[in-house]
């Protein structure tokens, strides 16, 4: 029920279904909500929802969750960061997010 008013309900209601404790609920809020308005689920609890979150928030702020705890969400996170930005991500744990950076990619061709 509650999931079905999350895909429904509009403006402060929306917003105020950001604390449910369903992660599924929370996840149909995040696709819903306005890009502006995501940055509170940026620190759900739920990997899938903070997902959802770095595929929707504006990529100026996507900064925030460079070093997120999953690595699906830093995936994500890299795919739509701001090249620029990109460097902070050299020293990610997966190699493939960092070779993503030009200082990881050069890097690596420097180490042959």
């Amino acid at each position: 029920m509650r999931i079905a008013c999350a895909l429904r309900l509009d403006g402060a209601e929306l917003v105020a279904m950001a604390g449910d404790p369903d992660p599924d609920v929370r996840g149909a809020v995040a696709h819903r909500l306005d890009p502006t308005s995501l940055s509170a689920l940026a620190a759900d609890p739920q990997g899938d929802v903070r997902r959802i979150v770095a595929g929707r928030l504006p990529s100026g702020r996507l900064v925030t969750m460079i070093s997120d705890e999953d690595a699906a969400v830093r995936r994500e996170v890299a795919r739509r960061l701001d090249p620029t930005e990109l460097g902070r991500m050299v020293g990610d744990p997966e190699p493939a997010y960092a070779a993503l950076s030009p200082i990881g990619r050069h890097s690596k061709l420097s180490r042959g």
